[in-house]
């Protein structure tokens, strides 16, 4: 019992003593979360981390995979306030630091530091790979309560006797710790560089270790892709390696990696071995690691095409990669089984096993494999990027001797990860930012990028189940497109990311929307595969309308950055490995049905069809609303079923404005009514002054000024005096009906309120008297 209750008990620190801590210290790890971005905190952040390098002390950032709300949104924060990228480090870097770290500041982290991750195999998270900043001597940790992370957990870490909790916003926490540090500093005497180099500490002159890598058990195939345009490759050697050393063996096709700027060499180096065509490889490998589904080959399986072309009826023709598949192959890529039945049906004929990487579940533990959120990161970086190189100015506003230039106004619809990343790259560039999206939840991410978010004058939620935004009502839709219409005429991009998978993306951005926008505007359409977020928007393709708006349709951003998003899906490859070997390497391989993330992804297995269409989002009854693809803040917090309350409440916000007032009206009607038929005459009167009260009183109270609430309860003693007299007066001798109940009702009160305003009226006389 005592074990519980000290377990249950946190400790709290103060800026002072904080400081004290890394004065004290030879090394400081300063882990952020949301609560950073949030804040606005990274400014600050860099000016402490500065001001401790140069104590000479060794600084180290550790960033969780996905901190924030979308993946490298704290690289991002940490990059625009100059923080240098040598002593930033990933999970995998950091952790073996920890042990000898003095002090360790998390700064709005909260499942990324979940130690039940580890040490709690009941945990919804546990099994997700964390930062063990446990294992340092001393941690501080800055949040605003003990309140639950997006897992909706508790966190055990916050009570750890290192553990020290620091609560506050993190930005005013940050500017006190460096304004106390440096004030501490100037009386020590302190400075001068010297140890919080990374690099100099990490110089080692001994001769490169060779790897030893162990007998393969199992065997992975790589082959090179066939989809039109597609650059990208299932494993780079970095993570072969890794495969390697957990005993799969690697077949990798020759000339895989080259669209992608990996060489056969450098698969060679790691112990991959490369083969010439793409049937040997699935000869010669078991699992299967593709980007796109299987597709038509153009030889019969030599070669090495990086464009899928019809398969050739002469001259031996082309095949098909289904063709090399045999019931014992185990095939991983983006498999779209919603909209690839014809070929889902064919990998069922085989008795293969397929699991498609875009059903991975969306919940906490299942971060680390899902690619989707890793792509669409990317492809919203690289839609800034191709809009940069379309729009004929720059970002950034700048005033020289030939004169102003003013900075490009962007609008980014769809506040998902894909949206999230348009508007950090956007900001980065010096543009001024705006985003829109049906969901008030996703108000506060897009303000902790640097950017506004726009709110319509209409109230209605846009919350829908399963991450999307429900279909929104006519009323609501119009508003919406007249918004649109007036941010065109202003903006100079618009960037549209309201992708739907398996569904015609909504159409947002109109022809006379385009019409009305400046000459040399630029439009980039995220959901072009889907048909389009915007009329005009060709696939592949980028449209000049008349008045020279350009319309970018491109549909591979991701593969125009093969190289960086290459290495991001076969980082989630690796996990998704070690998901179904549970890290105990290739001899523990196993393809388990009943695991919660892998189950979702099998599509086919054993001759049949496994997978199941997901449950349609919560919608109403009119199509055409927003969707945009974003983190369900509720994942993994036990948030399941949407209860009665909720579904009324949504059905309400749906009505139109007119029906609402019919309503409030025929229920006036009926209570003034029902009052009338059952209160005595003299009572009549009465009830109608006090409604006239009660709106006169609401009014009044409504209109003062917040900051003189206070010294309004001492001067309404007057009126509750009042109040208390007709009470009693109402009560005379008994309480023997309702009028005398209710005249009991109010003289207590009223007694509250003169009780409150004689306490409220002697502790503002006691400010003005001396001590």
């Amino acid at each position: 019992k005592a074990g519980d209750d000290e377990q249950k008990t946190h400790k709290e620190i103060k800026v002072p003593e904080t400081v004290d801590l890394l004065l004290k210290a030879d090394s400081v790890a300063i882990v952020p979360g949301y609560g950073m971005a949030v804040a606005q905190a990274q400014y600050a952040v860099a000016g402490l981390s500065n001001e401790l390098e140069d104590m000479g002390k060794r600084v180290e950032f550790g960033i969780h995979p996905v901190a924030g709300r979308l993946p490298g949104h704290m690289n991002v924060l940490l990059a625009e306030a100059h923080v240098s990228y040598d002593i930033v480090l990933e999970l995998e870097e950091i952790n073996p630091h920890f042990p000898t770290t003095d002090v360790v500041i998390v700064i709005g982290a909260n499942d990324t530091v979940n130690p039940a991750a580890e040490e709690d195999p009941d945990s919804s998270i546990a099994g997700m790979p964390v930062l063990q900043v446990w294992h340092s001597k001393d941690v501080v940790v800055m949040k605003r309560s003990m309140g639950a992370g997006y897992a909706g957990i508790q966190n055990p870490l916050f009570f750890k006797p290192c553990t020290s909790m620091l609560f506050g916003d993190a930005k005013k926490n940050c500017d006190s710790l460096l304004a106390e540090l440096i004030q501490k500093k100037g009386k020590m005497g302190a400075g001068g560089k010297g140890k919080g180099n990374i690099k100099d500490l990490e110089i080692d002159d001994t001769p490169e270790e060779v790897i030893e890598y162990p007998d393969p058990v199992r065997w992975i195939g790589v082959p090179t892709e066939t989809f039109p345009k597609e650059k990208r490759v299932g494993l780079t050697p970095d993570a072969c390696q890794k495969l390697r050393l957990q005993g799969y063996g690697i077949v990798i096709q020759s000339g895989a990696g080259t669209a992608a700027e990996y060489k056969d060499e450098e698969y060679e180096k790691v112990g991959c071995k490369i083969v010439k065509g793409a049937a040997q490889v699935y000869a010669d490998a078991e699992i299967i690691i593709k980007i796109r589904a299987p597709g038509p080959t153009s030889g019969g399986g030599g070669g090495g095409s990086s464009s899928s072309s019809s398969s050739s009826s002469s001259g031996g023709g082309g095949g098909h990669e289904v063709d090399y598949l045999q019931p014992h192959h185990k095939i991983v890529a983006y498999l779209n089984p919603a909209g690839n039945k014809d070929l889902i049906e064919d990998l069922k004929e085989t008795g293969c096993t397929g699991l498609s990487m875009d059903c991975v579940p969306r919940t906490t533990t299942a971060q680390k494999m899902d690619s989707l959120s890793s792509m669409a990161n990317i492809a919203g970086y690289r839609a800034v990027i191709e809009a940069a190189n379309l729009f004929g100015s720059t970002f950034m506003g700048q005033i020289t001797a030939a004169g102003k230039l003013e900075a490009a106004k962007v609008l980014v619809i769809g506040a998902g990860v894909a949206g999230l990343a348009a508007i950090g790259a956007a900001r980065s560039l010096g543009a001024i930012v705006r985003s829109f999206d049906t969901r008030l939840t996703c108000k506060e991410q897009v303000e902790s990028m640097g950017a506004e978010f726009l709110v319509l004058d209409f109230e209605e939620k846009g919350e829908g189940a399963g991450g999307y935004a429900k279909a929104m009502s006519p009323e609501f839709l119009a508003a919406e497109m007249a918004l649109f219409h007036e941010q065109a005429k202003e903006v100079d991009i618009i960037i549209t990311t309201a992708a739907i998978p398996n569904r015609r993306a909504p159409l947002l951005v109109k022809d006379y929307m385009i019409r009305d926008m400046k000459p040399g505007s630029v439009i980039v359409d995220l959901a072009a595969d889907g048909g389009g977020n915007c009329d005009g928007t060709v696939a592949g393709q980028v449209v000049v309308t008349d008045n020279l708006v350009s319309i970018c349709g491109y549909n591979d951003l991701a593969s125009r950055m093969a190289r960086v998003t290459s290495r991001l899906y076969a980082a989630n490859i690796v996990a998704l490995m070690g998901e179904m070997d549970e890290g105990k390497g290739a001899e523990n391989y196993q393809v388990d049905p009943s695991n919660p993330i892998i189950g979702p992804m099998i599509v086919c297995m054993g001759k049949q069809i496994t997978w199941e269409p997901p449950k349609p989002p919560a919608a109403a009854p009119q199509k055409g609303g927003l969707e945009v693809d974003v983190e369900d803040d509720n994942a993994g917090g036990g948030g399941g079923g949407r209860g009665i309350l909720d579904r009324i409440g949504d059905a309400w916000d749906r009505l139109p404005w007119w029906v609402k007032y019919i309503i409030y009206t025929l229920l006036a009607i009926i209570i003034v009514g029902g009052l009338g038929a059952l209160l005595p005459d003299s009572y009549h009167t009465a009830v109608l002054v006090f409604c006239l009260a009660f709106v006169l009183g609401f009014l009044l109270v409504w209109n003062v000024t917040a900051a003189l609430h206070t010294p309004l309860m001492s001067v309404t003693n007057a009126i509750s005096g009042v109040v208390l007299l007709s009470g009693l007066v109402i009560i005379g001798d008994t309480i023997d009906d309702v009028a005398s109940a209710l005249g009991f009702v109010a003289v207590m009160v009223a007694s509250v309120n003169i009780f409150g305003g004689f306490a409220v009226t002697q502790r503002m006389l006691m400010m003005f008297r001396t001590k």
